[in-house]
């Protein structure tokens, strides 16, 4: 009884935790579609099959990842080229390592070997508008 008590209270706690990434994702992704980055978001939907609502929700799960990482001015950076860096960042403040990232494209229905697809792309899209300084850096987070 005991060992059912603790795998039903982890299940709950599971279901709630995806739950609440669910709902921190939707609110970045809002924050990402309405930002100037929604070129990057008709990127990634129409090279890689994906709706905007999941090209936006990976697309955060990654600034998120990087914004835990990257120096100030570097996350400043990556927040005015994304746009909506700061909101989605703090939205999704949580995902501090790949396996969170993961974890969200899971929850957004993605494969989580589309990562390393939306990898390029994105590293491309801050390449193409002012972020060259940020490609060196951020294929070490990625680990493009």
């Amino acid at each position: 009884m005991k060992y059912l008590s603790i795998v039903l209270f982890t299940a709950f706690s599971l279901n709630a935790y995806a739950g609440g990434l669910s709902s921190l994702l939707d609110s970045a992704e809002e924050t990402l579609s309405q930002s100037a980055s929604s070129g990057l978001i008709s990127t990634l939907t129409e090279q890689l099959g994906i709706s905007s609502s999941q090209a936006s929700g990976g697309t955060a799960a990654l600034a998120s990842l990087a914004t835990s990482r990257l120096s100030g001015e570097d996350g400043d950076l990556l927040g005015q080229l994304l746009g909506g860096g700061d909101a989605s960042s703090s939205l999704l403040g949580g995902i501090t390592d790949m396996p969170g990232v993961e974890q969200a494209f899971s929850a957004l229905g993605l494969d989580v070997g589309m990562v390393q697809q939306f990898v390029p792309l994105i590293m491309d899209y801050l390449g193409n508008n002012g972020g060259e300084s940020l490609i060196g850096p951020l294929g070490t987070i990625w680990g493009d």
